[in-house]
């Protein structure tokens, strides 16, 4: 079985310098949408692209899907 993650977006943000809340202050998401990121539930794939778009990063310093 695979799990969504989002640890490649927190690590993304801190490589950037950024904070979780920085997100929704620089208008990428909504603050509903980083409720379910920070519970690691799934988002829509328009709100992976705002964060890519935003960050300028790919999909892949956003989400990952590990096994348990």
């Amino acid at each position: 079985m695979l799990q969504l993650s989002y640890d490649p977006l927190w690590k993304t943000l801190d490589d950037h310098g950024l904070h979780h809340v920085d997100l929704i202050r620089q208008g990428i998401i909504t603050s509903a949408a980083l409720k379910k990121l920070e519970r690691d539930e799934a988002v829509s794939l328009k709100v992976v692209g705002q964060l890519c778009e935003g960050l300028g990063v790919s999909v892949e310093q956003v989400i990952e899907f590990k096994s348990v």
